[in-house]
């Protein structure tokens, strides 16, 4: 049997970025979200996913809205059904993802 050694995971020191200076808005590949966490820090964004099988497709979302750390609502409806046929896994402002799903839904439903 081989040994196991678990390493500690590295974590890289940041800074608060400038807000006003776009210049850097994609630092060392991370995004606008991780890139300011500090040491021992880890991002728990919206988690969505769907996955195929041979009759459909089972999907799954988080339900919690938060606004920077503070949870703004911690029942929210992150599936939505645009069509009969069509679902949508929603992921970023809760206003403009509910406004675009609401469009979508009304044109949609044009076609019908």
């Amino acid at each position: 049997m081989m040994g196991y050694s678990r390493q500690p995971m590295q974590y890289q020191e940041t800074h608060a970025p400038n807000l006003y200076n776009t210049s850097n808005n994609h630092i060392d590949g991370k995004s606008a979200e991780t890139r300011d966490l500090k040491a021992g820090e880890v991002s728990t964004g919206t988690t969505i996913m769907a996955i195929p099988f041979d009759g459909g497709v089972v999907m799954g979302a988080d339900s919690r809205v938060s606004t920077g750390i503070y949870v703004a609502n911690r029942v929210s409806d992150k599936i939505a059904q645009l069509h009969d046929h069509i679902w949508c896994c929603r992921s970023g402002s809760a206003a403009d993802t509910q406004a675009l799903t609401d469009y979508v839904k009304h044109f949609l439903s044009q076609l019908r």
